[in-house]
């Protein structure tokens, strides 16, 4: 089965007319690879990153070349040319469809299109540089404190009347953190080193006789290891 490839925008669709030699399909990972004192490195598994794409080809002036997938229905290099450029000037995604390989369809942003003519030919040849896009949606909430809400799961923004005293520390502070942390609260071995690390509060140990009571976790929630109060300051 041939392998093709189609952009549907705004009730067009239009199908390439010369597939590429090749398309790359880049599907970046996101994952965060951090030190936890007393294990080493974990690797923090995270939603991926977009993916991208490259499609590299020409948009011939001829109808009748003998490799060409839409003779039946034929578009000169201009229509193309106003196609993706209405579709960028638009600021608006479009829809990918590449069949006769494992099926792909998914909403892509033109992040570059680039047209040329070499040689003195009339074939137009052209870069498209794609991204994947994914749809979301925002709103804007104003909440009156003095209304009774018939479903408080529906508040979107939370309130809050007075700011917590920043002169101590409680579990769930955002902090910077310096000098050295340690694999439990007595300062026991093995230990890292902090350097302007920034992280949270997890657990602070009730016994103030011990001398590493702040227990210090990424941002993701990894555990890294006990720190002292008097290596903490507010963020």
């Amino acid at each position: 089965m041939a392998v093709k490839i189609f952009f549907a925008f705004d009730k067009t669709i239009m199908q390439l007319p010369v597939v590429p030699d090749k398309l790359d399909l880049i599907v970046p990972g996101n994952n965060k690879v951090v030190e936890v004192i007393g294990i080493g490195e974990i690797n923090l598994l995270r939603t991926r990153k977009l993916a991208t794409l490259e499609i590299n080809s020409f948009f011939p002036i001829d109808s009748t070349i003998p490799f060409i997938q839409t003779s039946s229905d034929f578009h000169t290099p201009d229509e193309y040319i106003t196609f993706f450029s209405a579709i960028r000037n638009q600021k608006k995604p479009c829809r990918l469809i590449v069949t006769g390989i494992n099926f792909l369809s998914m909403l892509v942003s033109i992040e570059k299109a680039n047209f040329s003519v070499e040689g003195g030919e009339d074939d137009v040849s052209y870069n498209l540089s794609l991204k994947e896009y994914k749809e979301f949606t925002s709103r804007q909430v104003t909440l009156n404190p003095a209304v009774q809400l018939d479903n408080p799961a529906e508040v979107a923004v939370t309130i809050s009347s007075t700011e917590r005293d920043k002169a101590g520390f409680a579990v769930e502070d955002l902090v910077s953190v310096d000098g050295n942390y340690y694999y439990t609260s007595y300062g026991e071995p093995p230990y890292g080193i902090f350097n302007n690390y920034s992280g949270k509060i997890v657990h602070i140990v009730a016994d103030t006789s011990r001398a590493y009571r702040y227990s210090i976790a990424s941002s993701e929630g990894a555990l890294m290891g006990w720190v002292a109060l008097e290596q903490l300051t507010h963020r």
